[in-house]
């Protein structure tokens, strides 16, 4: 009796497993009916996360900077202008970047990479506030305007930022 309590409790035992590892098996190879198993591959995810969940903007934009370091620029491409144009500042320097240093397959663009500054400095931003100002002094990606220039830099110095304080120092 005991040899076969044993026995069937080793039969069950080895039955519960193959149940379970079949059951990994088929959801290892199951395909999403979205089709993405792999969210970081597909940016749908995140986009339907960011409607989904607003207040996390800036964490889940997150995940386009991760894609993006990977050298999938034009994958992150997507996520990062559902970020910029949704008003996270980091993702619209980000883009300014991405068009200044030709990192996509359209190559460089200085006249967009400039618009996405002049968006981050209209949000009150230090950061696009000074980088808006070098483009007007240097005349990037549109006409140069000295004047117009020093004034998002002093703007930017206005809230502390070192690189605009010092820039200013310099025109006095």
């Amino acid at each position: 009796m005991k040899c076969y309590r044993k026995a069937h409790t080793f039969t069950a035992s080895l039955a519960l497993m193959l149940i379970l590892t079949s059951g990994l098996v088929q959801a290892n190879n199951h395909s999403d009916v979205d089709g993405y198993l792999n969210p970081v591959e597909d940016m749908r995810y995140y986009l339907e996360q960011l409607d989904r969940l607003p207040e996390r903007l800036g964490l889940i934009c997150w995940a386009a900077y991760e894609v993006h370091k990977e050298g999938k620029h034009d994958s992150s491409m997507t996520l990062v202008n559902a970020c910029a144009d949704r008003g996270l500042v980091a993702s619209m320097l980000m883009l300014s970047n991405l068009y200044q240093n030709g990192m996509l397959s359209v190559g460089e663009n200085a006249r967009v990479s400039t618009l996405w500054l002049k968006r981050a400095a209209a949000t009150g931003d230090s950061r696009g506030q000074y980088y808006y100002g070098l483009a007007l002094l240097r005349g990037y990606g549109q006409p140069q305007n000295k004047t117009l220039g020093q004034q998002w830099i002093a703007l930017a110095a206005r809230q502390g930022m070192p690189e605009a304080i010092e820039a200013e120092k310099q025109w006095r």
